[in-house]
Parts: C-alpha cells; structure tokens; sequence
C-alpha cells in the first residue's frame, strides 16, 4: 500500500539519501517557514528521554519561488543549523535531517505542502518495517521531556490505535494585553473540545 501511495500520490523528490535503522519506529516532521529560533525546539527534542525505538526528526525548511530575500536568508541559515546540528548530536538513536524545499510553485507553497513533503519522506523511511508512528509538529513548540516516550508508550499499550492528539499549552507572554487575548484563544480551544465530547461527537 506504501509503495502505491509513493507512487501515485507522493511528492516526487526523494531528499534523504542514507539508509533507515531497522528499528526505525517514530518520524517527527516539522515544517519550518521564517523560523529563526527553530534550533530551541530541536534542542528541546534533542534533550527527551528516548524510548526503546530509533527516531528520526525531518525538518521541511521550505519557500516559495517568489520568496523574499530576507526570509530566505532566515532559511538558508536555519538548514545550515539543522544541519550542523545533525553533524553534532546525530546518534544511531536519535538523528535529525533537514529538507530545503525552496523555489515551491507560489500557488502551492505553505505549511500544508511542506508537511506533506516531510510525511511522504517519512513514508519511504517507513518501507518494509511495520507498528510505525508518525508524528507532526511545529517550529515554535517546546516539548516535555518525556515526548517521545510518551508518544511510543501510547500506541504501543494501544495498538488498536490509528491516531492521537497531544496535549499543550501556549505560552503566555508578559505583555498583559498580548497574555488576555492568548488566555482567550486557549479557553476557545478547550471550551470547543469540550463542547464537541459534551454532545457526543464521535471524533472529539
């Protein structure tokens, strides 16, 4: 079934030259866009308890072929931290590879297209092996360190389990105007979670 995704529906450029662990389990895809603190959240993922599986991070340093010059300058110079930071930190357990898609056709460019890129990518990383997870997140988050085990114990304890949501929490800046309107933003999110589960909506 992989290979008939890959095949039809895929991105067609394949970014990751060397070869997959066999024991190979849990993918996280980040799209990055303009992104010039991007390294906190690799270095946050960087510092997690790992579970008794190899991960791979893929971050999709993407632009559009209209992009301006200042962003992709923030770009380059985020692919070339990813890079270095690979370079550094890589182990047989944990690695991190950047993808720069750039010159993307300005009327498909964004988030969406990035993250699939980094999906796909992760699909051919996936080929042969099974009881694999996928996983997406983005480029300004923080994570606990207990994200990676956390997400391996879930579906592993859970193997009827096709997929989750994780819990978060936005940070809250000092500025009290900023820090009203992003407490009102959360309690609109947990309020319609909420709201969903009180009226027995399967798929809240």
């Amino acid at each position: 079934m992989a290979n008939y995704y890959l095949e039809r529906y895929a991105y067609p450029q394949n970014f990751i030259d060397s070869s997959p662990s066999e024991n190979l389990k849990i993918v996280v895809v980040i799209p990055s866009f303009n992104e010039p603190d991007l390294i906190t959240t690799l270095y946050s993922i960087n510092d997690c308890d790992l579970p008794p599986v190899d991960c791979e991070i893929i971050v999709v340093i993407n632009e559009p072929e209209d992009c301006e010059r200042d962003i992709s300058n923030v770009n380059f110079n985020t692919y070339q931290e990813v890079k270095d930071l690979g370079k550094s930190v890589n182990t047989n357990r944990l690695k991190f590879y950047p993808i720069y898609a750039h010159s993307l056709p300005k009327d498909k460019a964004g988030v969406g297209l990035a993250r699939k890129i980094g999906m796909d990518e992760a699909i051919r990383r996936f080929i042969g092996s099974s009881g694999n997870i996928l996983v997406s997140l983005d480029a300004d988050c923080l994570v606990d360190k207990n994200y990676l085990t956390a997400i391996y114990d879930h579906f592993h304890f859970n193997k009827n389990l096709t997929g989750c949501s994780i819990y978060f929490e936005h940070f809250l800046p000092q500025k009290p105007s900023s820090r009203k309107l992003i407490i009102a933003y959360e309690l609109h999110l947990r309020y319609y979670i909420n709201a969903l589960r009180w009226s027995r909506f399967p798929h809240a």
